[in-house]
């Protein structure tokens, strides 16, 4: 399902001659600092900017994400130099950099689309070649995956982990309304912090709409396309604001500004909260990222995939939920591939009779694994022989054995 440029910035990371993965969350770190140079670049003229900057320097969630192997932050990071070239009217630079941002993260879309319609409201002919540029970029990505179950774009149009069901209409709609109501309220449970969160959502739409007859539209047409894409995706979560957070709270200051005008104290109102509820967050994180283990569940998650590196035939093939995690923990050793999000008994069925000898982990930690895996473990217990399993929680890895009439055929091990 993913586009080659985050793995791409990887690589140079992995040519260095050293074992160790930190090496691997360089570029997320690298991102964020690129992102705090391009805040002091494009947003200096702020109202009290040295507050704003420290509030987008001490975010917990782009702190965060500053130290994982993820491409959230490469995409912020090349998204925002896309808006600030568009800006800028560089027709040639915003070529490259709208691909490689499709490139990193499909809903680089919502840039494609943010310079389709401002090159349509303003005639602009300079934006034509990014337009077309981008445009062959995603009809090459539906070539290659609108029909693969595996692809987001395939995903998007069906319900959630699943691989034959398609949304309804209905359910469709549904979705959307409830992602909107999640987002405008800040995945809050209680009822006051919902209020809160919603009053100020509020403030960022209509400090986005300042901004945006203040001139920056790129930057606040962009948001709006990103947003619609947040509403109809099938999962919802913090994760996918951390690609806009320095844009909301710009939008958030913006119309701050206008409230508050010069009254310091009014200021101190806005800054004070955010900074000491960024700071709380801050400190809880380093707590679980510095000090505390891997939670029981994923400890012997990974204590069997280094088992499975070192025990079992290379290159043999492992159904498991998190098949890229288990590939590294094995030692790169393994095949790993998902199992199919279906309950149907044929397609199960392929999986057994194409890759052989096939191993398949039970864990305790995805509800995946409690809808697909474990009745299909359970109903096929007699083919199955279990290799190695760590108790409390149980973790199994099992090997899949054909049955042949009269006899049960066990290979050596």
């Amino acid at each position: 399902p993913f586009t080659p440029a985050y793995p791409l910035f990887l690589i140079p990371f992995l040519l260095i001659p050293c074992k160790s993965y930190i090496l691997l969350k360089l570029p997320s770190l690298l991102s964020l600092l690129g992102v705090l140079w391009l805040v002091k670049k494009n947003f200096h003229n702020l109202t009290y900017f040295p507050l704003f900057f420290l509030l987008i320097a001490v975010n917990p969630y782009l702190i965060s994400y500053s130290h994982q192997i993820m491409s959230e932050l490469p995409y912020l990071f090349f998204s925002f130099l896309t808006l600030s070239y568009l800006e800028k009217g560089k027709p040639i630079i915003s070529t490259f950099l709208i691909v490689l941002c499709i490139a990193i993260r499909q809903i680089g879309i919502a840039l494609l689309l943010t310079l389709v319609v401002i090159g349509i409201w303003k005639r602009d002919k300079r934006l034509c070649l990014p337009i077309i540029a981008g445009c062959l970029y995603v009809g090459y990505l539906f070539y290659r995956d609108l029909l693969s179950p595996q692809s987001y774009i395939y995903q998007a149009f069906h319900e959630p982990y699943t691989q034959e069901n398609t949304v309804s209409i209905y359910n469709f709609f549904h979705r959307i309304k409830s992602n909107l109501i999640q987002y405008l309220t800040g995945f809050q449970q209680n009822t006051f912090l919902k209020s809160i969160m919603f009053l100020l959502s509020v403030l960022i739409l209509l400090g986005g709409a300042k901004t945006f007859k203040k001139g920056k539209h790129f930057l606040f047409v962009y948001f709006l396309f990103y947003s619609l894409f947040l509403l109809f995706w099938p999962w919802s979560g913090i994760r996918f604001l951390v690609p806009i957070i320095p844009f909301i709270l710009y939008f958030l200051w913006e119309c701050w500004s206008t409230l508050a005008k010069n009254k310091k104290s009014l200021w101190i109102f806005l800054f004070l909260p955010l900074f000491l509820f960024s700071i709380a967050l801050d400190v809880r994180e380093f707590a679980i990222a510095h000090f505390h283990p891997y939670p029981p569940s994923w400890d012997n998650y990974r204590k069997l995939a280094i088992w499975a590196g070192e025990h079992l035939p290379p290159k043999s093939v492992v159904l498991v939920r998190k098949p890229y995690l288990f590939y590294v923990w094995s030692g790169e050793k393994l095949h790993t591939m998902v199992y199919p999000f279906s309950e149907k008994e044929s397609v199960w069925k392929k999986i057994t009779l194409n890759f052989k000898p096939l191993y398949i982990v039970l864990h305790s930690w995805d509800g995946t694994t409690e809808k697909y895996l474990k009745p299909f473990i359970q109903t096929h217990s007699s083919n199955l022989h279990c290799v190695k399993s760590f108790p409390n929680p149980y973790t199994a890895l099992y090997k899949w054995v054909e049955k042949e009439i009269g006899k049960v055929r066990l290979e050596n091990w």
